[in-house]
């Protein structure tokens, strides 16, 4: 269990932290978010209260995210560190408001979008040769 979370928190690191560096001005988070509400509604089969609550604490995750990047626009590092955490506390939430089961979904879900992520990098760092 603790290998799963700690893949999860991995997961949402690399994910928020690309997000934050490489869209400074907005980007599309909103869009994101909206897919990966879609996707939790739908493959999580969320309950309308579950729904509210994670909208909720997603939108205050996004809001600290977006304070830390101001405060440490300069150290990627300390950003990095301090999203961690913020990832941490978003892993308890989602444990408290999801079922056992719909967060063994999520993590697995989350394993598997980031062993995607690591076969698209090693993927354009060594294109298939002809």
């Amino acid at each position: 269990m603790r290998k799963l979370t700690f893949a999860g928190l991995l997961f949402g690191l690399m994910l928020i932290s690309g997000l934050a560096v490489a869209q400074p001005q907005g980007g599309n988070r909103g869009n994101m978010m909206e897919r990966q509400m879609e996707w939790m509604k739908k493959e999580l089969a969320l309950t309308p209260e579950q729904v509210i609550k994670i909208q909720e604490m997603n939108q205050g995750f996004f809001e600290k995210v977006k304070g830390l990047r101001e405060k440490y626009q300069s150290d990627r590092d300390a950003m990095r560190t301090e999203i961690m955490k913020l990832n941490k506390e978003r892993d308890l939430e989602y444990q408290k408001i999801l079922t056992e089961e719909q967060y063994q979904k999520l993590v697995k879900y989350r394993e598997e979008m980031m062993q995607k992520r690591k076969d698209q990098q090693k993927e354009q760092k060594d294109p298939p040769k002809e």
